[in-house]
């Protein structure tokens, strides 16, 4: 009997490593937060894909996915993820840790401003963003944590027809401060010269703070809107703040 027990042993855990290999995907919506649903899902929890994933109920893309096992030794879901849907997609390296926090790495992303927000309200901007994040961090859906690049194209306010051009956004975790993430922002080209400084607050409040100028003939829309923020200084720039919370 005691030499069949390294059979019996090595039986039972090729047993278990198979029935473990062989979990359905279904079972990733159960560890998943409240907000996050996932549709049409096939394959295993380890290398599986859904037809969409949903955010707050926004349909944002199909879903492809390959965890590690290990990973969740640690108390979290980690892997590789692609994010594909007609005009655009994102990809890169998630972990969910058990407290709700995500971490991202190695992440790339190319996707329209309206992602999250398809119903174009009277508050969506337009554009598309693109972005390579090196690493982030979310704590309750806010980033604490952020280094990456981004390209904001063809950016266009909310009911408004004019194209503002397109715009860099760098955020750096050596100019992050102890309560804020802060982010430097310029233009690349388009009707409005932009220089400034995006603050992104622990408290889930934000600042951009900058000076915008016009590049040659501008819209009268554009003019106008200029003109909000006051008389110019001698160099023809006019600074400016916003401010708001999520």
């Amino acid at each position: 009997m005691r030499r069949l027990r390294p059979y019996l042993a090595l039986g039972l855990a090729v047993f278990v490593l198979a029935a473990v290999a062989s979990l359905p995907a279904a079972l990733l919506s159960r560890g998943l937060p409240s907000r996050v649903t996932l549709e049409g899902v096939s394959g295993t929890l380890w290398d599986g894909a859904a037809t969409t994933l949903r955010l707050d109920g926004a349909a944002l893309g199909a879903l492809d996915w390959t965890l590690s096992p290990w990973a969740l030794l640690r108390g979290t879901l980690a892997g590789q993820v692609v994010l594909t849907r007609p005009d655009g997609h994102l990809n890169g390296h998630l972990v969910l840790h058990a407290d709700g926090a995500l971490e991202a790495s190695s992440l790339t992303l190319d996707l329209p401003l309206t992602t999250l927000h398809p119903e174009h309200d009277a508050k969506t901007w337009d554009g598309r963003i693109r972005g390579q994040v090196a690493y982030a961090r979310l704590d309750l859906g806010w980033p604490v944590a952020l280094q990456g690049h981004f390209d904001l194209l063809h950016l266009h306010a909310p009911q408004s027809p004019d194209d503002l051009g397109s715009f860099v956004l760098d955020f750096d975790p050596r100019d992050a401060k102890p309560t804020a993430l802060l982010g430097r922002l310029h233009d690349t080209g388009g009707p409005l010269s932009v220089t400034g400084q995006l603050r992104l607050e622990q408290s889930r409040a934000y600042q951009l703070d900058g000076d915008v100028a016009a590049h040659g003939v501008i819209s009268e829309d554009l003019t106008r809107t200029l003109a909000f923020f006051g008389s110019p200084q001698p160099n023809g720039s006019r600074p400016f703040t916003i401010t708001g919370t999520f």
